[in-house]
């Protein structure tokens, strides 16, 4: 890419100190890179840049992931553009996994949520890649992590699962990561508490039809602003309460009428708000 580390910031520190130092050949493709960074913005806005760029793995694996979440994933009016996601997906692959960027370090979230997207939609993939990452009964992000990823972990339970193997440990995990209300709101790579939960419900939900959490669906439930909206911080945001409302979705397919009911209603002041 003429990048350092798929990072417009790096990249241009890397050219500033570079330039100092005379003419080279990679400054030209730094400048390329960058100039490719600021128009994938579309802001039009010189020196406007994506804090990282290009995630052309990381991108399609998490859109078609929400699509699952949100029970979108075979919808007919979306099969074309899942299927070219998906055959490239499958075709980039490896057995080492897939980072964020192709030609970029693999790291057990990506090959996790690409594995998921593939066994979704039909396809029969090893696991092998994301074994590399496997230390005891968790799953490090990438080699040396000094302190483990909570969803991380989710996503690779939810690709164990999906696969048919076995995921005792990952799934003890998990659970072991919530808070005393039920939820999980330590994850690292997400400030708002509502992304790792609604993926953590889909997890351990995944190939048991009776899964209930009713301590989870009450915290949800309570966390519900007046406006109808789901926010981690002094406002409800569309982003998090969609992360709510993926979780809620999952959480009607096994609950007894009282409870479908009391969802139904948060369903609906969400929507109220939302539209």
């Amino acid at each position: 890419y003429g990048s350092i580390g798929i990072s417009p910031a790096a990249t241009a520190a890397w050219r500033a100190h570079a330039v100092t130092q005379g003419s080279m050949p990679q400054v030209g493709r730094a400048d390329a890179y960058l100039q490719a960074a600021s128009r994938a913005t579309r802001s039009g806005i010189e020196g406007v840049v994506p804090n990282v760029w290009p995630i052309n793995v990381f991108e399609p694996c998490w859109s078609l992931y929400t699509l699952h979440l949100a029970g979108l994933f075979a919808h007919p009016a979306l099969a074309e553009a899942v299927r070219v996601i998906v055959a490239q997906l499958d075709a980039r692959l490896g057995v080492r996994g897939l980072g964020p960027a192709l030609h970029f370090a693999a790291d057990a979230d990506d090959t996790a949520v690409a594995l998921c997207v593939l066994r979704l939609a039909g396809r029969d993939p090893a696991d092998d890649a994301l074994r590399h990452f496997e230390i005891g009964e968790l799953f490090v992000t990438f080699p040396g992590e000094r302190n483990a990823s909570v969803s991380t972990n989710i996503h690779a339970l939810h690709a164990l699962r999906l696969l048919g193997k076995p995921a005792a440990g990952t799934s003890a995990y998990v659970e072991a990561n919530r808070n005393p209300h039920g939820l999980w709101d330590n994850e690292k790579w997400h400030v708002s508490w509502l992304y790792p939960t609604a993926h953590a419900v889909a997890a351990l939900a995944q190939g048991k039809p009776q899964w209930r959490d009713e301590r989870a669906l009450a915290a949800l439930l309570q966390a519900q602003r007046d406006d109808g909206g789901w926010g981690a911080g002094r406002a409800s945001t569309f982003e998090e309460t969609a992360y709510a409302l993926f979780a809620l979705h999952v959480m009607d397919g096994s609950e007894e009428p009282t409870g479908r009911r009391r969802i139904a209603q948060a369903v609906a002041r969400a929507l109220e708000w939302m539209l």
